[in-house]
């Protein structure tokens, strides 16, 4: 809670222009089935948001999709890959915050193109550890704003009212069932018969970047 889940709900109260009652408010985020990004998509149903969340093409996803969008509203949650997210057409809906755990170009720079004029973007990480190079038109005539946002560095200028305000509020959404935790590593058993084998095979998945969570070997 001290660290993924309250990076997802800092980025969105602080980032986010407060809506009104009827509007219609949505985010767009990369790395959507990152520990962040599932609870960006749980924070957006508790708090009526849209979310869109974006994903790298992989084997199992429409199965990644359908689970990612349970995690949201089921009529304000799209997941999209990259491919899909360049194939189609610029949605009606304001986007009014991107949020960024990926960098890269292909990643980021088409979802940045959807964002609405004078929105903000906000670098959490850069798993594809690729720069983020940005075309000069999207600051220049979309007057995009490009942030960064680290956890520790909000946590420095917090009070401890703050931090107290801020665990609560995350403790009542856990306990009204808004927010769960989700799997985060598989435990991987070792024998000494199969053990270099099955290291090899898990080490070779993990490798892949579509593993969708940590391996932990266990010697048994």
């Amino acid at each position: 809670m001290s660290v993924n889940m309250s990076t997802a709900y800092r980025m969105i109260k602080d980032y986010l222009p407060q809506p009104s009652s009827s509007s219609d408010t949505w985010i767009i985020q990369n790395g959507a089935n990152s520990s962040v990004g599932q609870y960006v998509l749980q924070l957006c149903k508790a708090w009526n948001l849209g979310c869109i969340g974006l994903i790298r093409d992989r084997p199992n996803v429409e199965e990644l999709k359908a689970y990612l969008t349970r995690l949201g509203s089921e009529d304000k949650t799209t997941i999209l890959t990259y491919d899909e997210l360049a194939d189609r057409p610029k949605p009606s809906q304001s986007i009014s915050l991107g949020l960024n755990c990926v960098s890269g170009n292909a990643e980021t720079v088409g979802m940045m193109k959807w964002m609405s004029n004078g929105s903000r973007l906000i670098t959490y990480g850069g798993m594809s550890m690729k720069p983020l190079v940005v075309p000069t038109s999207l600051l220049i005539f979309r007057d995009l704003k490009l942030e960064g946002f680290m956890l520790t560095n909000w946590r420095m200028k917090a009070s401890k009212s703050e931090y107290r305000e801020m665990l609560e509020d995350l403790v009542r959404l856990i306990d009204r069932g808004h927010l769960l935790e989700h799997e985060h590593a598989t435990i991987v058993d070792l024998n000494s018969h199969l053990a270099e084998k099955t290291v090899r095979e898990t080490v070779k998945q993990s490798m892949s970047g579509r593993a969708g969570r940590k391996f932990l070997f266990r010697f048994i």
